[in-house]
């Protein structure tokens, strides 16, 4: 996505040089931080969602790519995807967060609440499994059972993952007023204790 607005408006959220490196990393995700502000500049914001995750793999502690992530995805018009990370951006970032941040959290949950939307039931069998909505690497949203009262309303996609156990998947379908469930089973993997 080239959006010119969009791209003023992400760097001026940048401090001068070097807001996207002003904490400590590792040199790996150093990298990733660096390469997702050059797409960051370009305007290729979907470029730079990559750069970002792979920085918060590298570097799962620390708020800023949670910040990014939130940003890029507002910007991209995926509230339901800016949410959560700027949730856990805030959960990281207790002293000093951006005003960015939570100027588009707001904005973002406006916006959802404008949207139809469902509720959605995850169980796995055992439960206690960790589950993620629509990103497999993404914030977990909690874990099984569990019920999301407001889920916007179209397919999603849910990852669950719990040690001991192969991680499992399923796709499901939101409709308005409606709560979807889905029950997934969890495999054994062979030679490993579960917790």
């Amino acid at each position: 996505m080239r959006s010119s607005r969009a791209v003023a408006l992400l760097l001026a959220v940048l401090a001068p040089a070097g807001a996207l490196a002003s904490e400590e990393w590792s040199e790996e995700a150093e990298k990733e931080m660096a390469k997702a502000g050059s797409y960051l500049q370009q305007g290729d914001l979907r470029a730079a969602l990559d750069h970002f995750d792979a920085a918060r793999q590298l570097a799962p502690e620390r708020p800023g790519p949670y910040f990014w992530l939130g940003i890029v995805h507002a910007q991209l018009k995926q509230c339901e995807r800016a949410v959560p990370e700027l949730n856990e951006y805030l959960l990281r970032k207790i002293d000093g967060p951006k005003p960015q941040a939570l100027r588009t959290l707001e904005e973002c949950k406006v916006e959802l609440a404008r949207r139809p939307s469902g509720s959605l039931a995850v169980t796995s069998l055992p439960p206690g499994a960790t589950v993620r909505l629509d990103d497999e690497r993404g914030p977990p949203a909690g874990e099984t059972p569990l019920t999301l009262p407001r889920v916007v309303v179209g397919p999603h996609r849910i990852f669950l993952e719990r040690a001991g156990f192969a991680k499992a998947s399923a796709s499901v379908q939101v409709q308005a007023g409606v709560e979807a469930t889905v029950v997934l089973p969890l495999a054994r993997v062979k030679g490993r204790v579960p917790h």
